[in-house]
């Protein structure tokens, strides 16, 4: 139930900051405009489901379950630890958040969908780190957990906006073709960003003379998991980038670039999701077994 819980509070937070965040790197707030519903929905799920994972954290940690949880347990978790405290800027932010969101107010809502983000660094292992080097490992997570965000959210702007294309449109590479071309630079930020901190966790974890035994225990093979599932996105992105968005900006193949951009954008959005789950499993496991 645990992973469930977070993994799908990766995914809510992953949309609240993510497509926020993808729709102000092609072109503005104004291509939110039709699925500000979606986010307000999100960020209002991201309470409940937030103090969900909460509990079931601590019902983990007192090796109970959830109906014989202590209140007095709950109370001083809450208000005198760092997940604790990390929840309750969690809820506070989402409940501005669907405020802001619900008057149109993107930018200041892409503010508070970050801090949802950056709280979910603290339930992970970088959170659970200590010294200088548990400051810089739990940075890395911030950051990889942003970077992450805002890809997830990019594929679902992109493939919200390409299910609402008519391919019969002669008008299509005016509005898609853009917001794909456009997101080519912050897309290799992203990508660039994903790598370095993917890395740098890899070597918290392990030395680089070690890499080669990571496969013999299930964390091991799971981050390889993510690894292939991430070079399979990136693959895809790439097709994207290079071969479908020129023949979307093109006035020729429209039809069958549309198609197949729906199709590469779907693959790449269920391969990021299978990611979140492994990264919800891997958190919930012992890196310093491998």
């Amino acid at each position: 139930m645990i992973h469930l819980a977070r993994w799908a509070l990766y995914l809510d937070t992953g949309l609240m900051f993510g497509m926020p965040a993808a729709a102000m790197a092609v072109g503005g707030c104004q291509v939110l405009t039709r699925w500000r519903g979606l986010l307000i929905g999100a960020g209002l799920f991201c309470i409940p489901l937030s103090i969900f994972g909460f509990l079931l954290n601590l019902s983990v940690m007192a090796d109970l379950s959830l109906g014989n949880l202590d209140r007095g347990l709950i109370i001083t978790l809450l208000f005198g630890s760092a997940l604790g405290l990390a929840l309750t800027a969690r809820c506070l932010a989402a409940a501005i958040y669907v405020l802001l969101m619900a008057r149109n107010f993107t930018r200041s809502s892409l503010v508070l969908g970050g801090v949802t983000v950056i709280t979910l660094a603290w339930s992970g292992h970088g959170g659970a780190s200590e010294g200088a080097l548990g400051y810089v490992r739990l940075i890395g997570d911030i950051l990889h957990l942003l970077a992450a965000s805002a890809w997830i959210g990019a594929l679902a702007l992109f493939l919200l906006a390409l299910l609402n294309v008519d391919v019969l449109d002669a008008g299509v590479e005016a509005r898609v073709g853009p917001l794909l071309s456009a997101f080519a630079l912050p897309g290799s930020v992203i990508v660039g960003t994903l790598l370095i901190t993917g890395f740098s966790n890899m070597w918290f974890i392990a030395q680089p003379a070690d890499w080669s035994t990571i496969a013999q225990d299930s964390y091991g093979r799971a981050m390889l998991a993510k690894l292939a599932l991430f070079l399979t996105m990136l693959g895809l992105a790439t097709v994207n980038r290079f071969i479908l968005v020129p023949r979307l900006l093109g006035q020729n193949q429209e039809r069958r670039a549309v198609s197949i951009a729906k199709v590469t954008i779907a693959v790449e959005a269920a391969a990021g999701i299978v990611i979140l789950a492994l990264v919800a499993w891997l958190g919930t496991l012992d890196p310093t077994a491998t």
